[in-house]
């Protein structure tokens, strides 16, 4: 399953979210947030694979209290991956904004909010499964084994090589037992 929590200003934009992506594929497990308060709190709770996020520029849509959620749904859960819908028509500035943020790599992609509901389903399957591609799964140095999720099932696996990631971290790629 995929999970994906919704955190939108208009619960209407929210439900139409949720039934694009259900309609897209019934593999889409959508969660509601009902104010940017619980977000981080239902994202740790559904173990959330992508937040969706708008930003708008009131309170408490802005985009300071977007990241800050942000940094607090990645301390749980480093590998949730961060939209931020915004839009680009009433609000040029805050959409200048959001795009440098994913420039600067704070999230890791934005929709506007004229796009269809297909491009939007789209662009999250596509985070979602960019996630789980086996080529850039890395786990931490000093794990001597994992366990890898792959079609619902657990792949038993072993470390390769040892590699730096951008940061400067030593971490280790991971090669299948089977040689995949």
């Amino acid at each position: 399953m995929r999970r994906v929590v919704v955190d939108m200003q208009n619960a209407l934009f929210a439900d139409a979210i949720a039934a694009a992506l259900r309609n897209f594929d019934s593999d889409f497990e959508v969660y509601q947030s009902e104010s940017p308060i619980q977000t981080s709190d239902l994202c740790a709770f559904a173990e959330a694979n992508i937040l969706i996020m708008e930003v708008t520029a009131y309170e408490p849509w802005k985009l300071e209290k977007r990241m800050k959620i942000r940094g607090e749904v990645k301390a749980q859960n480093p590998g949730c991956k961060i939209v931020l819908v915004v839009d680009e028509n009433t609000e040029k500035k805050l959409a200048d904004k959001v795009r440098q943020a994913k420039k600067d790599g704070l999230i890791d992609n934005f929709i506007y909010g004229s796009v269809s509901s297909a491009y939007l389903s789209a662009v999250i399957e596509t985070l979602w499964e960019e996630r789980h591609r086996r080529e850039d799964r890395y786990v931490p140095s000093g794990a001597p084994f994992c366990e890898v999720m792959q079609n619902d099932r657990s792949t038993p696996c072993r470390m390769r090589e040892r590699k730096t990631n951008p940061y400067g971290q030593m971490i280790r790629q991971i090669s299948y037992k089977d040689g995949r």
